[in-house]
């Protein structure tokens, strides 16, 4: 069974990063990848908002970030941890310094990855970040991913993939009004 382990919003920069009421870390740069992040960390999952900081190591990574940043592609992903019953259109992407990842990379749909993991338990925010920057009084509850063309016949709990223009809403628990994160294009 595949369970969110994280969402993605891929933005033109870093500037103007700002979510009313929840808690963001400090992010990482991803050597290799050419790629920086900040994250909204609750105890099971994450949003990881993304941006290109070397559209030299980005391009060479193969995997279209820049153009999902710029709004060429579908600005959206979502990282599930599991195991896939049949692996479709799935090639294995091994992050630098980092996990070999099963990715479907239509840039008219969103990202999507798997990592591929028995023990889901370990890669949980609240197991392995810092405790001061996790949302704890809140969870992803749903996500609903629209972009040009849905994803057909995949199925997870509580992510649903519709078409629409570029946008991804994220219920929270314990939260106001869903979050909404819109195309930049």
């Amino acid at each position: 069974m595949l369970e969110l382990d994280h969402l993605i919003v891929f933005r033109c920069g870093s500037s103007d990063i700002d979510v009313d009421g929840l808690v963001l870390d400090e992010g990482t740069r991803h050597v290799g990848q050419g790629t920086r992040n900040r994250r909204i960390l609750f105890p099971d999952s994450y949003i990881e908002l993304l941006w290109v900081e070397s559209p030299v190591e980005a391009r060479a990574s193969g995997l279209r970030f820049e153009e999902r940043c710029m709004g060429d592609a579908c600005p959206f992903g979502v990282v599930l941890g599991g195991r896939l019953c049949e692996p479709h259109d799935f090639v294995e992407y091994t992050v630098p310094a980092g996990p070999t990842l099963l990715v479907s990379d239509d840039p008219r749909m969103p990202f999507l990855a798997v990592h591929e993991a028995d023990d889901l338990d370990s890669l949980r925010p609240a197991r392995r970040m810092a405790p001061e920057c996790i949302n704890s009084t809140s969870a992803i509850e749903h996500a609903t991913l629209a972009c040009g063309t849905a994803r057909p016949g995949f199925v997870v709990t509580g992510v649903s993939f519709v078409l629409g223009g570029p946008e991804l809403t994220v219920t929270l628990t314990g939260f106001g009004e869903p979050l909404r994160f819109r195309s930049l294009a």
